[in-house]
């Protein structure tokens, strides 16, 4: 290990990764709002499983040794609700605001009762169908992280456990693939058990990829940085969505974004910069876009522009307020929640992972 760089650049390639990924589903999300080119980025929803193969990575490196001297659930829950909570609500406000507005004596009790439990990171189980989270799609996704890192401190003794899971997920998805079940789904309350498998596939293979590197097991191979980062993107525009491409995204994501965040620890990084960039836009670029697109479609209803320029100046204009967000809001609003948290000797102190 003494010839390893130091841990704090670990996560330069798996940053730019992140940031990728989280580009593309802006793009995808688009695309399908504004119904131009549905047909680009139509694999840009396994972004969410390369998403959890890299926080599987993320969680054990800050909490592995935490845990193993002594953190408990709950300062571990904690912990991550603070690195969470600040993005989900804010790209929630916008949803909440427009459900709120548009109140009326046959929505009220659906409404006020979806706001209540959003605000606790949680679907309304009072409506079983439809979206899991009506305020801000993407929202879906993080529900599964919580629940799957909640189950990683629980069973954190017990490794084991995670592997049968990720057997028996993986399984599942194999499963549900040859039976023509698209891998594009999670996202609402009839097709919850396939996010269930994905984030149980996914996460816990991250964890068991961080631990084989911190073993010390040499790569088969190296590539560089910027190969797999175009390969991770060529994976977005070229597998399929629906049926058809389902058994494609479960092999895409074994035998391609598996070994490659394996690979991404193990290359050097190149160009810190950008990398630093792209990670520390790509959650708050996740959780923002639909609320930004939205207004960049209304604006472009009053004041007329090309589709040619409004296409790539919303997606400027999200990744703009992204980082926007990222500086000005989140890292203030976690150190003061962190703050408050020390204070009343809830969790140790802030951290950015």
């Amino acid at each position: 290990m003494g010839d390893r760089k130091p841990e704090k650049q670990l996560f330069y390639n798996l940053d730019a990764m992140r940031g990728v990924a989280a580009i593309a589903v802006a793009c995808m999300h688009l695309a399908a709002m504004t119904q131009w080119t549905s047909q680009w980025f139509s694999g840009a929803y396994l972004a969410v499983d390369l998403f959890f193969i890299m926080s599987g990575v993320v969680i054990a490196h800050a909490y592995d040794n935490r845990l193993k001297s002594g953190m408990n659930v709950g300062e571990f829950v904690w912990a991550r609700i603070v690195r969470l909570y600040p993005l989900y609500f804010l790209g929630s406000l916008y949803g909440i605001g427009r459900a709120v507005k548009g109140l009326n004596l046959d929505n009220y009790s659906d409404t006020l009762s979806s706001v209540f439990f959003s605000l606790f990171m949680l679907p309304n189980p009072l409506l079983p169908s439809g979206e899991l989270y009506t305020f801000n799609g993407p929202s879906w996704s993080l529900f599964f992280e919580i629940a799957v890192n909640i189950a990683f401190a629980m069973t954190f003794f017990f490794p084991r456990v995670f592997a049968v899971v990720a057997t028996v997920s993986i399984v599942g998805l194999l499963s549900a693939a040859i039976a023509g079940t698209s891998l594009n789904n999670g996202h609402d309350w009839e097709t919850f058990w396939v996010g269930s498998l994905r984030v149980c596939f996914g996460f816990p293979i991250g964890v068991f990829i961080y631990r084989l590197w911190k073993a010390d097991r040499p790569p088969i191979v190296r590539i560089p940085p910027f190969v797999i980062l175009a390969i991770i993107a060529a994976s977005f525009l070229v597998v399929s969505d629906g049926p058809k491409g389902a058994l494609a995204a479960v092999l895409t994501i074994v035998f391609v974004y598996v070994p490659l965040v394996f690979l991404a620890l193990n290359n050097p990084h190149s160009g810190r910069s950008a990398c630093e960039f792209l990670g520390k836009i790509s959650y708050p670029l996740y959780m923002v876009h639909i609320p930004i697109f939205t207004v960049c479609m209304k604006i472009s209803d009053h004041y007329p522009v090309s589709k040619i320029l409004l296409a790539p100046g919303s997606v400027a204009a999200a990744i703009i307020c992204a980082w926007l967000v990222d500086k000005y809001y989140d890292e203030p609003a976690r150190k003061l929640l962190s703050s408050l948290s020390r204070q009343l000797r809830m969790v140790p102190a802030f951290s950015k992972r």
